[in-house]
């Protein structure tokens, strides 16, 4: 197995933990914070989230790239389009959905972009866990 794989299955493998996290523990604790601090407490959510995932999630793309060049054992040619297209939705939901309600958060709480937050991050944490499998299943095969 190369290392390029290697890396992607554990970027996949540590943003789908990090998405399960935040869907089921730290987007929740949003509501118990006061309207008084809570632009100090999302301000600190997105940069240290934005540390985790900003490390992540470049290796993640890159090796997704180059899986593309030189191939991924035990994927088919289908197979890691599906991958890639998961992959590519993650982007684009973040993009144009999760940041712009973050950017409405930064002025101001609002328990339905809270909400509105939650739900969209159930299709990212669902994606990512799609992704996940996948990469789970093709390492298996590899293995037996």
């Amino acid at each position: 197995m190369s290392i390029v794989v290697l890396l992607q299955i554990i970027s996949t493998f540590l943003l789908t933990g990090l998405s399960w996290y935040v869907q089921l523990v730290h987007y929740p604790l949003f509501h118990f914070v006061s309207s008084s601090e809570f632009h100090q407490f999302h301000k600190a959510h997105v940069i240290r989230t934005n540390v985790m995932v900003l490390s992540l999630l470049p290796i993640e793309i890159i090796t997704t790239c180059l899986t593309a060049l030189y191939g991924f054992p035990g994927l088919t040619h289908t197979q890691w389009m599906f991958g890639a297209v998961l992959l590519l939705g993650i982007c684009l939901l973040t993009v144009t959905v999760q940041m712009p309600i973050h950017n409405k958060l930064s002025n101001e709480k609002s328990k339905d972009d809270i909400e509105k937050l939650t739900r969209s991050h159930w299709i990212r944490t669902a994606l990512w866990s799609l992704r996940l499998a996948l990469l789970c299943v093709c390492l298996l095969h590899h293995f037996t």
